[in-house]
């Protein structure tokens, strides 16, 4: 049963031929962000695992823009670009 309009058999397949298309982009995003190689189930380990990526990203994030201050002469995070 459905509530589309028109050629249901038409709609539908174009519907769902999106499915490979939207599980193939799940699974590349899921290599990229390293998700393939682990399996959580439970919420504490989903949440450990973005803990870890956030805290990664922000020491990264951080790290960058103090060595483009000592680039350029004048890093304010660090004793080292004073």
């Amino acid at each position: 049963m459905t509530n589309l309009e028109g050629k249901i058999h038409h709609t539908v397949g174009n519907t769902y031929g999106f499915r490979t298309w939207i599980e193939y982009g799940f699974k590349q995003s899921k290599n990229e962000l390293g998700w393939a190689d682990y399996r959580v189930t439970d919420y504490a380990s989903i949440e450990r695992w973005w803990e870890l990526v956030f805290c990664a990203y922000t020491l990264v994030s951080w790290k960058s823009l103090c060595f483009a201050d000592q680039r350029a002469g004048h890093c304010s995070c660090c004793s080292s670009g004073s």
